[in-house]
């Protein structure tokens, strides 16, 4: 994680944390409705940190979920190198 992504207390800041899970979860719904013919458009973003994310590499891994009729939704999640989740979050299209 790059120092210009961290707080003045040296943790990742949340907004470059929402917008990791924000792209992921439009990617992984998109991805999810194109070979349908459909297009997914972000209505709403919701994100939950539970962890502070320091120093080092993160992990990030998105799916798309089916939500009847509309596109769908897409959930995220981000992991510090250690492992444990740092946020998770969804993408409602």
């Amino acid at each position: 994680v790059r120092e210009e992504l961290h707080q003045p207390f040296g943790i990742v800041n949340g907004g470059a944390c929402s917008s990791v899970i924000e792209g992921l979860c439009s990617i992984s719904t998109c991805l999810a409705v194109y070979e349908d013919g459909k297009i997914a458009m972000g209505q709403s973003t919701n994100v939950s940190f539970l962890r502070p994310i320091g120093r080092g590499a993160g992990n990030h891994a998105a799916r798309a979920r089916p939500r009847g009729r509309a596109p769908g939704a897409g959930a995220a999640e981000d992991r510090d190198a250690g492992g444990p989740r740092c946020a998770v979050g969804q993408g409602l299209c």
